[in-house]
């Protein structure tokens, strides 16, 4: 398993964080809506929310991102991405099993939704997450505490 540090996002991580989602997410999107640069702009720039944002760290360089925040007692997983050549390392994984733990400590439900194309949610499905809604193209999720 790699070793990995979470940190803070900071304002200088919004274009690899734009990038990021690029990489990892644009064969998923595309296909479900289009990508106009500039609406992707000002969807970027209204859900870039550093003081929830965490920044993934492999040997001092940004190699993901984690962003969850607490709503209504839930833990809500909004973005969780890895670079495409770091991904199947066990990295998420290993993430997720601690966020996972954490919610199971407070007695929190965690959710979460997915791009029913993108292969992460055989991930999600194998960490106990359960499909409570689905449409054409997206999976919510949600995962009771163990108790």
């Amino acid at each position: 398993m790699i070793a990995y540090h979470l940190r803070l996002a900071k304002e200088s991580d919004f274009e690899f964080w734009k990038e990021l989602h690029w990489l990892t997410l644009r064969n998923y999107d595309v296909p479900v809506w289009s990508w106009n640069p500039t609406e992707q702009e000002v969807f970027f720039r209204g859900n870039f929310r550093s003081q929830e944002l965490k920044i993934i760290e492999i040997d001092g360089l940004p190699a993901g991102i984690l962003q969850f925040v607490d709503k209504s007692g839930d833990l809500v997983l909004d973005n969780f991405l890895i670079k495409p050549e770091l991904q199947r390392r066990g990295i998420g994984t290993s993430l997720l099993k601690s966020l996972l733990e954490k919610a199971d400590n407070q007695s929190q439900i965690m959710i979460l939704s997915v791009l029913t194309a993108n292969p992460a949610h055989l991930l999600y499905r194998r960490l106990g997450f359960k499909v409570i809604e689905e449409s054409d193209s997206k999976y919510l999720m949600k995962r009771e505490p163990n108790k």
